[in-house]
């Protein structure tokens, strides 16, 4: 099966692109800037959101899985940018009739999100029709990339991490391996809908922090931190342009985390899903 993935050298876009070549599939790999390390057999071609014809889908792909995505940015255009990209992919994909059209979400994606993530991410699914495409609502995923990256590098690197409100928000993660496993899942069975992928059971941040420094055996203090506090802290840094490894587009989508119903993974995707402490060991 031939298959293309956008955003291919992010941290989701990369590790499909590496699983579906494994799996013997045809990969076409849609890249904003030139790709350090490229897997031989697959096609890379150079990719601009912002300017795209409809060359970019070749027309004996069976599969679109749409990954690249522009973050908030201040003064920027990206949502904008995000959305008329993401119309104009979906129009030549059904144009060109295309079996499968799979978006990448996020669990925080819904209508009165705080952060522009998740009020983007929102828009964006208004898009699709759930008779013919799929939507993807991952919880935190686990890998070597993304949020959970930068939550691991502040545990490895420090002694001592003010938890936000006690760190009493609620997590629900998914590892990145059992991501791609559901994707194949839906592209060989042609799935359409929408569907909320995560482990069921939620877990506190500070739980989650606590599993992590267990297997780095380390002791960490993990003070309180107020959320009148944290609001100063990063509507300061957001005003000076400090970037950090957590900002504040982070801080609002974690202070907004609430446990949310999961979609049936093995009844859906045939799929039984690895815990938060299963997929730790796998990468720390």
């Amino acid at each position: 099966m031939k298959i293309l993935i956008t955003g291919a050298n992010g941290f989701i876009g990369s590790f499909l692109v590496r699983y579906f070549k494994e799996q013997g599939f045809q990969v076409n790999a849609l890249i904003h800037k030139a790709y350090r390390a490229a897997l031989p057999g697959v096609n890379y071609r150079q990719f601009d959101l912002q300017s795209f014809g409809s060359d970019i889908i070749p027309n004996d792909i069976d599969t679109v899985i749409h990954t690249a995505y522009i973050p908030y940015s201040k003064g920027g255009n990206s949502d904008s940018i995000n959305l008329n990209s993401t119309k104009r992919l979906v129009d030549i994909s059904r144009k060109k009739n295309i079996p499968n059209f799979i978006f990448l979400s996020s669990l925080s994606a819904k209508p009165e999100a705080l952060s522009h993530y998740g009020q983007n991410k929102w828009q964006l699914q208004q898009i699709f029709d759930l008779n013919r495409e799929l939507i993807l609502r991952p919880g935190l995923v686990l890998g070597n990339g993304g949020l959970f990256q930068n939550m691991y590098n502040m545990i490895r690197n420090n002694k001592t991490i003010p938890l936000i409100g006690g760190g009493k928000q609620e997590l629900q993660t998914l590892f990145i391996e059992d991501l791609a496993k559901a994707i194949q899942w839906a592209v060989e069975h042609q799935t359409h809908g929408i569907y909320t992928l995560a482990e069921s059971k939620a877990i506190s941040i500070k739980s989650f922090n606590e599993e992590i420094a267990r297997l780095l055996n380390k002791k960490i203090f993990f003070p309180p931190l107020p959320y009148f506090v944290a609001d100063i802290i990063f509507e300061t840094i957001d005003k000076l342009n400090i970037k950090t490894k957590i900002g504040k587009e982070n801080y609002l989508g974690l202070k907004q985390m609430k446990a949310e119903q999961v979609c049936d993974s093995e009844k859906t995707f045939n799929l039984k899903l690895r815990n938060y402490k299963e997929s730790l060991k796998e990468l720390i």
